[in-house]
């Protein structure tokens, strides 16, 4: 998994190709609304869920593996150097200078490679998506953020 960039998946990594981008907070979301003073950052970051059920994390870790074999499936179609490329960048946690200066390749050609993926990896993972029963997309959509297609 690569958990190295805070991804919680190996979708979520791909769809966020730019980069995590984190939204500052407000200095008033770091006040409690009881008015006591600022919230520690436990209090502020806590996962107020509740945990799941053993069938429950069964059933999400069947959708993580369904997703990873999408993505595999995916990447397959890219050429061997854009396979690399994604891989390392977001699987392996390596920047773009890193694997550039390992392929002896510029870093604008790291990041053509990344933009001629981008497109065919999404073309195919909502393709295999359509193939599937409605239930298990429309919960892949949701878990991993996935929008449809530009035109619908």
């Amino acid at each position: 998994m690569p958990s190295s960039r805070g991804c919680i998946s190996s979708y979520d990594c791909i769809v966020k190709i730019k980069g995590v981008t984190t939204r500052p907070i407000l200095f008033s979301q770091l006040m409690r609304s009881d008015g006591e003073g600022a919230m520690n950052p436990e209090e502020l970051f806590a996962d107020d869920r509740s945990p799941a059920s053993e069938q429950e994390r069964v059933h999400e870790d069947e959708l993580h593996s369904l997703m990873r074999s999408i993505l595999d499936w995916a990447i397959s179609f890219l050429s061997e150097s854009s396979q690399g490329t994604i891989r390392a960048i977001y699987f392996e946690g390596k920047t773009v200078k890193q694997h550039s200066e390992e392929e002896y390749v510029t870093v604008y050609a790291i990041y053509k490679r990344l933009a001629r993926s981008y497109p065919v990896i999404k073309e195919i993972v909502l393709e295999e998506l359509e193939g599937l029963d409605d239930e298990t997309r429309v919960e892949l959509e949701a878990m991993f953020g996935i929008g449809g297609r530009d035109g619908k």
